[in-house]
């Protein structure tokens, strides 16, 4: 088609970067970039709960963000839970995500939920902060149930205030 000016984005998200044969298997694919793609990591920080070493995390989200633009994935239930569990603050996990990291010097311009879960809270704190949000799919993943939080859009978004009639089931 002329004038269609095609892209493609590649990303992945990390759940695991303090396994040293996942870091080194990851590491290799952001070094290699293959097919010629930077491959943009979504780093899940780590979780002192369950005594992830936060220095090791660091050295290598500072690792990742000198191969390519650094995301930001999160765990609402810690290293084994995607979405957040039941009476969770989700929003407030993720604004004390994102000033742990910029305390750290770590500035992840790319946001994507676990289990693909956004609400309205998380969406405005994810804009407050200047993220972009990626969480948002154009189809329902075959995992989730009905009237769960999460967004579904017809293509790629900004997230604005409108975004209050799309978190919705």
């Amino acid at each position: 088609m002329e004038g269609l000016e095609r892209y493609a984005v590649v990303s992945c998200h990390v759940e695991r970067p303090l396994d040293n044969s996942v870091w080194q298997a990851f590491e290799h694919v952001l070094v290699e970039r293959p097919a010629g793609f930077v491959v943009t990591p979504f780093l899940r920080p780590p979780d002192s709960a369950s005594g992830e070493d936060e220095e090791l995390w660091l050295e290598r989200a500072r690792r990742a963000a000198g191969l390519a633009p650094l995301g930001h994935h999160t765990h609402w239930g810690g290293p084994s839970q995607a979405r957040p569990p039941e009476g969770a603050d989700a929003a407030a996990v993720v604004r004390g995500e994102i000033a742990w990291l910029r305390a750290r010097g770590v500035e992840p311009r790319w946001f994507c939920g676990g289990g693909w879960y956004l609400d309205l809270p998380v969406a405005e704190a994810l804009a407050a902060s200047g993220y972009v949000d990626c969480s948002a799919t154009t189809f329902r993943q075959s995992y989730l149930g009905e009237g769960v939080a999460r967004l579904q859009v017809p293509g790629p978004r900004r997230v604005a205030p409108w975004v209050r009639a799309w978190c919705t089931a």
